[in-house]
Protein backbone atom coordinates (compact mmCIF):
# COMPACT_ATOMS: atom_id res chain seq x y z
CA UNK A 1 0.00 0.00 0.00
CA UNK A 2 2.91 2.55 0.78
CA UNK A 3 4.56 1.70 -2.57
CA UNK A 4 1.43 2.23 -4.25
CA UNK A 5 0.87 5.23 -2.89
CA UNK A 6 4.43 6.81 -3.65
CA UNK A 7 4.05 5.61 -7.07
CA UNK A 8 0.76 7.47 -7.08
CA UNK A 9 2.42 10.46 -5.70
CA UNK A 10 5.46 10.01 -8.75
CA UNK A 11 2.56 9.99 -11.13
CA UNK A 12 0.87 13.02 -9.99
CA UNK A 13 4.06 15.38 -9.65
CA UNK A 14 4.80 14.28 -13.38
CA UNK A 15 1.28 15.05 -14.88
CA UNK A 16 1.15 18.41 -13.00
CA UNK A 17 5.20 19.02 -14.54
CA UNK A 18 3.58 18.23 -18.11
CA UNK A 19 0.07 20.38 -17.74
CA UNK A 20 1.93 23.74 -16.98
CA UNK A 21 5.40 23.10 -18.63
CA UNK A 22 4.70 21.18 -21.98
CA UNK A 23 0.73 21.16 -22.67
CA UNK A 24 -0.06 22.83 -25.27
CA UNK A 25 -2.36 25.75 -24.81
CA UNK A 26 -5.43 23.54 -26.43
CA UNK A 27 -4.94 20.75 -24.17
CA UNK A 28 -4.04 23.22 -20.83
CA UNK A 29 -7.21 25.01 -21.71
CA UNK A 30 -9.09 21.89 -21.47
CA UNK A 31 -8.53 20.40 -18.06
CA UNK A 32 -8.51 23.99 -16.41
CA UNK A 33 -11.86 24.17 -15.52
CA UNK A 34 -13.61 25.33 -11.70
CA UNK A 35 -14.08 21.92 -10.30
CA UNK A 36 -10.19 20.75 -11.73
CA UNK A 37 -8.60 23.80 -9.76
CA UNK A 38 -10.56 22.95 -7.04
CA UNK A 39 -8.61 19.30 -6.74
CA UNK A 40 -5.14 21.09 -6.65
CA UNK A 41 -6.17 23.85 -3.72
CA UNK A 42 -4.83 22.64 -0.09
CA UNK A 43 -7.16 23.75 2.71
CA UNK A 44 -5.79 27.07 4.40
CA UNK A 45 -3.40 28.73 1.69
CA UNK A 46 -4.62 31.61 -0.25
CA UNK A 47 -6.37 30.08 -2.83
CA UNK A 48 -6.66 30.97 -6.38
CA UNK A 49 -10.40 30.55 -8.22
CA UNK A 50 -11.31 30.13 -11.57
CA UNK A 51 -12.00 33.44 -13.42
CA UNK A 52 -12.07 34.06 -16.80
CA UNK A 53 -12.80 37.71 -18.81
CA UNK A 54 -16.40 37.13 -18.70
CA UNK A 55 -16.27 36.66 -15.06
CA UNK A 56 -14.10 39.80 -14.51
CA UNK A 57 -17.04 42.15 -14.24
CA UNK A 58 -17.34 45.88 -15.25
CA UNK A 59 -16.61 46.87 -11.35
CA UNK A 60 -13.28 44.86 -11.36
CA UNK A 61 -12.20 46.46 -15.00
CA UNK A 62 -12.50 49.60 -12.62
CA UNK A 63 -9.66 48.50 -10.45
CA UNK A 64 -6.99 48.33 -13.48
CA UNK A 65 -7.76 52.10 -13.64
CA UNK A 66 -7.68 52.50 -10.06
CA UNK A 67 -4.08 50.46 -10.19
CA UNK A 68 -2.93 52.61 -12.64
CA UNK A 69 -3.47 55.84 -11.03
CA UNK A 70 -1.65 54.21 -7.82
CA UNK A 71 1.39 53.66 -9.71
CA UNK A 72 1.33 56.92 -11.36
CA UNK A 73 0.92 59.10 -7.93
CA UNK A 74 3.84 57.01 -6.56
CA UNK A 75 6.35 57.33 -9.34
CA UNK A 76 5.62 61.33 -9.31
CA UNK A 77 5.86 60.91 -5.36
CA UNK A 78 9.21 58.70 -5.07
CA UNK A 79 11.34 60.50 -7.14
CA UNK A 80 14.59 58.66 -8.69
CA UNK A 81 16.97 61.84 -7.00
CA UNK A 82 15.92 60.68 -3.80
CA UNK A 83 18.09 57.28 -4.40
CA UNK A 84 21.63 56.91 -2.38
CA UNK A 85 24.53 57.29 -4.15
CA UNK A 86 27.09 57.10 -2.21
CA UNK A 87 29.93 54.88 -2.41
CA UNK A 88 33.00 53.87 -0.65
CA UNK A 89 36.70 54.40 -1.49
CA UNK A 90 39.96 52.81 -0.32
CA UNK A 91 40.52 56.25 1.34
CA UNK A 92 37.38 55.90 3.53
CA UNK A 93 38.09 52.47 5.26
CA UNK A 94 39.59 53.04 8.56
CA UNK A 95 41.21 49.47 8.76
CA UNK A 96 41.10 46.39 6.47
CA UNK A 97 39.34 43.26 8.17
CA UNK A 98 40.17 40.04 8.11
CA UNK A 99 37.63 37.80 7.42
CA UNK A 100 36.64 34.21 7.35
CA UNK A 101 33.73 32.33 5.66
CA UNK A 102 32.91 28.92 6.89
CA UNK A 103 30.46 27.09 4.23
CA UNK A 104 29.59 23.15 4.08
CA UNK A 105 31.29 21.32 0.84
CA UNK A 106 29.99 21.83 -2.42
CA UNK A 107 27.61 25.04 -2.02
CA UNK A 108 30.27 27.79 -3.44
CA UNK A 109 29.28 26.38 -7.35
CA UNK A 110 26.15 28.69 -8.67
CA UNK A 111 25.49 25.71 -11.21
CA UNK A 112 24.25 23.70 -8.50
CA UNK A 113 20.70 23.76 -7.93
CA UNK A 114 20.28 21.22 -5.18
CA UNK A 115 21.51 24.12 -2.96
CA UNK A 116 19.08 26.21 -4.39
CA UNK A 117 20.73 30.16 -4.72
CA UNK A 118 23.61 29.35 -2.06
CA UNK A 119 26.10 29.54 -3.92
CA UNK A 120 25.50 32.85 -6.07
CA UNK A 121 24.25 34.03 -2.43
CA UNK A 122 27.95 33.29 -1.27
CA UNK A 123 29.36 35.00 -4.19
CA UNK A 124 27.45 37.80 -3.72
CA UNK A 125 28.74 38.38 0.01
CA UNK A 126 32.48 37.33 -1.08
CA UNK A 127 32.13 40.42 -3.74
CA UNK A 128 31.25 42.56 -1.16
CA UNK A 129 33.43 42.59 0.80
CA UNK A 130 36.51 42.48 -1.46
CA UNK A 131 34.98 45.60 -3.08
CA UNK A 132 35.41 47.15 0.65
CA UNK A 133 38.71 46.06 0.80
CA UNK A 134 38.84 43.50 2.99
CA UNK A 135 41.07 40.12 3.12
CA UNK A 136 38.88 37.16 2.52
CA UNK A 137 39.51 33.53 2.95
CA UNK A 138 36.83 30.44 2.07
CA UNK A 139 37.03 27.10 3.84
CA UNK A 140 34.68 24.55 3.01
CA UNK A 141 33.78 22.17 5.73
CA UNK A 142 32.18 18.52 5.56
CA UNK A 143 31.43 16.41 8.92
CA UNK A 144 34.92 14.84 8.95
CA UNK A 145 38.43 16.19 9.82
CA UNK A 146 38.67 17.57 6.50
CA UNK A 147 38.56 21.58 4.76
CA UNK A 148 38.25 22.31 1.68
CA UNK A 149 40.60 25.94 0.60
CA UNK A 150 39.58 26.57 -2.72
CA UNK A 151 38.61 23.32 -3.76
CA UNK A 152 41.67 21.66 -2.46
CA UNK A 153 41.23 19.24 0.35
CA UNK A 154 43.55 19.30 3.41
CA UNK A 155 43.39 16.82 5.85
CA UNK A 156 43.68 18.22 9.49
CA UNK A 157 46.03 17.15 11.99
CA UNK A 158 45.89 15.85 15.57
CA UNK A 159 47.74 18.40 17.06
CA UNK A 160 46.10 21.99 15.86
CA UNK A 161 49.41 23.69 16.98
CA UNK A 162 50.55 22.17 13.00
CA UNK A 163 46.94 23.44 11.90
CA UNK A 164 47.80 26.24 9.70
CA UNK A 165 43.81 27.26 10.19
CA UNK A 166 44.14 27.84 13.35
CA UNK A 167 46.32 31.16 12.64
CA UNK A 168 43.91 31.91 9.61
CA UNK A 169 40.76 31.82 12.43
CA UNK A 170 43.01 33.46 15.41
CA UNK A 171 43.76 36.54 12.79
CA UNK A 172 40.73 36.19 11.75
CA UNK A 173 37.93 39.81 13.10
CA UNK A 174 34.91 38.34 11.77
CA UNK A 175 34.07 34.58 10.82
CA UNK A 176 30.64 33.94 9.00
CA UNK A 177 29.30 30.75 9.31
CA UNK A 178 27.20 30.02 6.10
CA UNK A 179 24.55 27.41 7.63
CA UNK A 180 23.74 26.78 10.85
CA UNK A 181 21.99 23.42 10.27
CA UNK A 182 24.47 22.16 7.42
CA UNK A 183 27.91 23.27 9.96
CA UNK A 184 27.14 21.97 13.48
CA UNK A 185 29.25 22.93 16.28
CA UNK A 186 30.12 18.78 17.23
CA UNK A 187 31.89 18.96 13.62
CA UNK A 188 35.78 18.13 14.23
CA UNK A 189 36.72 21.41 12.57
CA UNK A 190 34.65 22.99 15.36
CA UNK A 191 35.68 20.67 18.40
CA UNK A 192 39.91 20.93 17.35
CA UNK A 193 39.12 24.44 17.26
CA UNK A 194 37.81 24.55 20.41
CA UNK A 195 40.83 22.46 22.04
CA UNK A 196 42.49 25.56 21.20
CA UNK A 197 40.30 28.61 21.36
CA UNK A 198 37.54 29.29 23.61
CA UNK A 199 34.39 29.75 20.80
CA UNK A 200 32.14 30.42 23.83
CA UNK A 201 34.46 33.78 24.99
CA UNK A 202 33.64 36.50 22.69
CA UNK A 203 37.15 38.24 23.22
CA UNK A 204 37.35 40.13 20.36
CA UNK A 205 36.17 38.06 17.65
CA UNK A 206 32.54 37.93 16.35
CA UNK A 207 31.09 34.76 15.35
CA UNK A 208 28.05 35.66 12.63
CA UNK A 209 25.52 32.75 11.71
CA UNK A 210 24.05 33.39 8.28
CA UNK A 211 21.02 31.65 7.68
CA UNK A 212 19.25 32.09 4.14
CA UNK A 213 15.62 29.83 4.65
CA UNK A 214 13.10 30.55 6.56
CA UNK A 215 13.48 28.02 9.87
CA UNK A 216 10.72 25.70 11.09
CA UNK A 217 10.10 25.27 14.79
CA UNK A 218 11.91 21.87 14.79
CA UNK A 219 15.08 23.81 13.20
CA UNK A 220 15.50 26.12 15.93
CA UNK A 221 16.29 23.73 18.31
CA UNK A 222 19.27 23.31 16.16
CA UNK A 223 20.03 26.42 15.79
CA UNK A 224 20.04 26.83 19.56
CA UNK A 225 22.86 24.71 19.50
CA UNK A 226 25.01 27.77 18.30
CA UNK A 227 23.53 30.38 20.75
CA UNK A 228 26.78 30.64 22.92
CA UNK A 229 29.24 30.36 19.88
CA UNK A 230 27.18 33.20 18.01
CA UNK A 231 27.56 36.97 18.36
CA UNK A 232 24.50 37.37 16.15
CA UNK A 233 22.91 35.81 12.60
CA UNK A 234 22.35 37.60 9.21
CA UNK A 235 18.78 37.15 8.00
CA UNK A 236 17.41 37.78 4.83
CA UNK A 237 13.94 39.11 5.86
CA UNK A 238 12.84 41.90 7.95
CA UNK A 239 9.42 41.67 9.46
CA UNK A 240 8.02 38.02 9.71
CA UNK A 241 7.31 35.64 12.21
CA UNK A 242 10.38 34.03 11.69
CA UNK A 243 12.07 36.91 12.55
CA UNK A 244 10.87 37.11 16.28
CA UNK A 245 11.84 33.25 16.81
CA UNK A 246 14.98 34.12 15.63
CA UNK A 247 15.20 36.78 17.99
CA UNK A 248 14.86 34.69 20.98
CA UNK A 249 18.20 32.92 20.07
CA UNK A 250 19.74 35.68 18.48
CA UNK A 251 21.08 38.95 18.11
CA UNK A 252 19.34 39.14 14.38
CA UNK A 253 20.78 41.41 11.80
CA UNK A 254 18.90 41.91 7.95
CA UNK A 255 20.30 42.86 5.12
CA UNK A 256 18.56 41.51 1.83
CA UNK A 257 21.06 38.76 0.67
CA UNK A 258 21.03 38.71 -3.05
CA UNK A 259 22.19 36.18 -5.67
CA UNK A 260 25.14 37.46 -7.64
CA UNK A 261 24.90 37.49 -11.10
CA UNK A 262 28.49 36.90 -12.56
CA UNK A 263 28.03 39.70 -15.12
CA UNK A 264 25.20 42.76 -16.27
CA UNK A 265 22.86 41.16 -18.42
CA UNK A 266 19.93 43.46 -17.83
CA UNK A 267 18.11 44.04 -20.56
CA UNK A 268 17.66 47.14 -22.25
CA UNK A 269 14.35 47.09 -24.23
CA UNK A 270 11.22 48.44 -23.43
CA UNK A 271 9.30 46.82 -21.28
CA UNK A 272 6.96 43.97 -22.69
CA UNK A 273 3.81 42.49 -20.80
CA UNK A 274 4.94 38.85 -20.26
CA UNK A 275 5.98 36.72 -17.00
CA UNK A 276 8.60 33.71 -16.04
CA UNK A 277 8.09 31.72 -13.16
CA UNK A 278 10.98 28.82 -12.17
CA UNK A 279 10.64 26.93 -8.90
CA UNK A 280 9.81 23.51 -7.26
CA UNK A 281 6.31 22.31 -7.11
CA UNK A 282 5.33 23.03 -3.14
CA UNK A 283 3.18 24.00 -0.65
CA UNK A 284 -0.06 25.45 -2.91
CA UNK A 285 2.29 26.55 -5.99
CA UNK A 286 0.52 24.19 -8.55
CA UNK A 287 -2.69 26.12 -8.22
CA UNK A 288 -1.59 29.37 -8.60
CA UNK A 289 0.54 28.17 -11.56
CA UNK A 290 -2.16 26.62 -13.50
CA UNK A 291 -4.36 30.37 -12.80
CA UNK A 292 -1.46 32.18 -13.80
CA UNK A 293 -0.76 30.09 -17.33
CA UNK A 294 -4.73 30.61 -17.67
CA UNK A 295 -4.64 34.25 -17.34
CA UNK A 296 -1.58 34.69 -19.51
CA UNK A 297 -3.26 32.14 -22.24
CA UNK A 298 -7.15 34.03 -21.98
CA UNK A 299 -4.73 37.65 -22.24
CA UNK A 300 -2.65 36.88 -24.78
CA UNK A 301 0.40 37.58 -22.67
CA UNK A 302 4.00 35.80 -23.43
CA UNK A 303 4.72 33.74 -20.29
CA UNK A 304 7.73 30.96 -19.19
CA UNK A 305 6.73 28.72 -16.24
CA UNK A 306 9.15 26.53 -15.35
CA UNK A 307 8.13 24.12 -12.83
CA UNK A 308 10.23 21.69 -11.19
CA UNK A 309 8.92 18.60 -9.58
CA UNK A 310 9.91 18.69 -5.39
CA UNK A 311 9.64 14.77 -5.21
CA UNK A 312 11.93 14.14 -8.67
CA UNK A 313 14.42 16.94 -8.05
CA UNK A 314 17.23 15.12 -6.38
CA UNK A 315 16.81 12.93 -9.73
CA UNK A 316 17.77 16.40 -12.15
CA UNK A 317 21.32 16.13 -11.82
CA UNK A 318 23.41 19.79 -12.49
CA UNK A 319 23.98 19.00 -15.31
CA UNK A 320 20.73 18.54 -16.96
CA UNK A 321 20.02 22.53 -16.49
CA UNK A 322 21.35 25.14 -18.35
CA UNK A 323 24.13 27.21 -17.46
CA UNK A 324 23.33 29.82 -15.08
CA UNK A 325 24.07 32.57 -17.29
CA UNK A 326 22.18 31.80 -20.16
CA UNK A 327 19.31 30.51 -17.82
CA UNK A 328 19.47 34.77 -16.87
CA UNK A 329 19.93 35.86 -19.87
CA UNK A 330 16.99 34.39 -20.63
CA UNK A 331 14.58 35.32 -18.21
CA UNK A 332 16.17 38.64 -18.22
CA UNK A 333 13.63 39.58 -21.35
CA UNK A 334 10.37 39.09 -19.86
CA UNK A 335 8.38 42.23 -18.21
CA UNK A 336 7.41 40.50 -14.78
CA UNK A 337 8.60 37.69 -12.41
CA UNK A 338 5.92 35.56 -10.77
CA UNK A 339 7.08 34.81 -6.95
CA UNK A 340 5.66 32.79 -4.28
CA UNK A 341 6.24 33.54 -0.84
CA UNK A 342 4.72 31.11 1.38
CA UNK A 343 6.15 28.64 3.18
CA UNK A 344 3.19 27.17 5.42
CA UNK A 345 -0.65 28.13 6.07
CA UNK A 346 0.02 31.22 7.95
CA UNK A 347 3.27 32.53 7.25
CA UNK A 348 4.99 34.05 4.19
CA UNK A 349 9.01 33.86 3.89
CA UNK A 350 8.90 37.49 2.04
CA UNK A 351 12.37 38.39 0.76
CA UNK A 352 13.26 34.94 -0.58
CA UNK A 353 15.97 34.06 -3.45
CA UNK A 354 14.00 34.34 -6.21
CA UNK A 355 12.40 37.72 -5.58
CA UNK A 356 16.20 39.26 -5.55
CA UNK A 357 16.61 37.03 -9.02
CA UNK A 358 13.83 38.79 -10.69
CA UNK A 359 14.48 42.07 -9.06
CA UNK A 360 17.93 42.46 -9.70
CA UNK A 361 17.44 41.06 -13.82
CA UNK A 362 14.78 44.26 -13.97
CA UNK A 363 11.94 42.22 -14.03
CA UNK A 364 9.27 43.36 -12.09
CA UNK A 365 7.92 41.34 -9.13
CA UNK A 366 4.39 39.77 -8.82
CA UNK A 367 4.58 38.59 -5.31
CA UNK A 368 2.07 35.89 -4.50
CA UNK A 369 1.26 36.12 -0.59
CA UNK A 370 -0.78 34.72 1.94
CA UNK A 371 -0.74 37.95 4.20
CA UNK A 372 -1.47 41.65 3.75
CA UNK A 373 1.94 43.29 5.07
CA UNK A 374 4.79 44.85 3.19
CA UNK A 375 7.60 42.81 2.46
CA UNK A 376 10.12 45.42 4.02
CA UNK A 377 10.66 48.81 4.94
CA UNK A 378 12.74 49.47 2.03
CA UNK A 379 10.31 48.15 -0.59
CA UNK A 380 7.25 50.36 -2.09
CA UNK A 381 4.38 48.00 -3.01
CA UNK A 382 2.93 48.97 -6.39
CA UNK A 383 6.62 50.55 -6.94
CA UNK A 384 8.96 47.87 -6.33
CA UNK A 385 6.94 45.06 -6.55
CA UNK A 386 3.18 44.16 -7.37
CA UNK A 387 1.15 42.11 -3.91
CA UNK A 388 -1.55 39.75 -5.31
CA UNK A 389 -3.56 37.79 -3.01
CA UNK A 390 -6.33 36.06 -4.93
CA UNK A 391 -6.97 36.05 -8.76
CA UNK A 392 -8.38 39.11 -9.55
CA UNK A 393 -5.12 40.75 -8.12
CA UNK A 394 -3.34 39.08 -10.75
CA UNK A 395 -5.80 39.59 -13.85
CA UNK A 396 -5.83 42.92 -12.44
CA UNK A 397 -2.20 43.38 -12.52
CA UNK A 398 -1.75 41.75 -16.42
CA UNK A 399 -4.56 44.08 -17.57
CA UNK A 400 -3.06 47.05 -16.76
CA UNK A 401 0.09 46.50 -17.72
CA UNK A 402 -1.20 45.56 -21.36
CA UNK A 403 -3.43 48.89 -21.26
CA UNK A 404 0.05 50.61 -20.44
CA UNK A 405 3.49 49.23 -20.90
CA UNK A 406 4.86 52.74 -20.72
CA UNK A 407 3.71 52.99 -17.24
CA UNK A 408 5.47 49.48 -16.61
CA UNK A 409 8.75 50.48 -18.08
CA UNK A 410 9.37 53.73 -15.58
CA UNK A 411 8.54 51.24 -12.87
CA UNK A 412 11.44 48.75 -14.43
CA UNK A 413 13.77 52.00 -14.92
CA UNK A 414 13.57 53.02 -11.18
CA UNK A 415 14.03 49.10 -10.49
CA UNK A 416 17.34 49.29 -12.34
CA UNK A 417 18.48 52.48 -10.47
CA UNK A 418 18.10 50.84 -7.09
CA UNK A 419 19.94 47.70 -8.18
CA UNK A 420 22.78 49.66 -9.42
CA UNK A 421 22.72 52.29 -6.80
CA UNK A 422 21.04 51.04 -3.69
CA UNK A 423 20.81 47.12 -3.94
CA UNK A 424 24.42 46.41 -4.83
CA UNK A 425 26.91 44.15 -2.87
CA UNK A 426 29.32 47.16 -1.92
CA UNK A 427 26.70 49.05 -0.49
CA UNK A 428 24.61 46.09 1.53
CA UNK A 429 28.07 44.43 2.67
CA UNK A 430 29.39 48.05 4.04
CA UNK A 431 26.06 48.04 6.30
CA UNK A 432 26.52 44.66 7.50
CA UNK A 433 30.00 45.18 8.58
CA UNK A 434 28.57 48.33 10.12
CA UNK A 435 25.75 46.08 11.78
CA UNK A 436 28.19 44.09 13.08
Amino acid sequence: MIKLKKLLRYIFEIFSVYLINKSSNKTFKVFYTKRFLNFFTIDGYSTPVFLNLKSYSAQKFNMVNELLSTIDDKILSIPLETLDRSVLTPESIVHRLNIVILIPKGWRTTEHHNYGTQGAQIEFLLQGLHENYHNVTILEIDNQTNVYEDCLEVKLDDKLDSFRYLDIITNSNIIFVWSLTMLKPDFDFFTQLNKELDLNSKSGQKWIGVITKSPAMHVLKVYEKWSKTLSGAVFYEENSPYVENLKKIFRVIHIPIIPLIPTKIVADEAFKTSVHFSGLLKQNRLAWLLTLRYQCIALGIDYKIIAISNLLKKKNSSGKYEPFQTFAEKKSKFGFGFVITHRDVNTDAQLIGSFWDCYQLGLIPIVQMQNRSNLSSYLVPFLDYFPVYDSSDLMTILLAAKKHPELFNKIRDRIKLRVQHEFNSKKIISNLLRSI
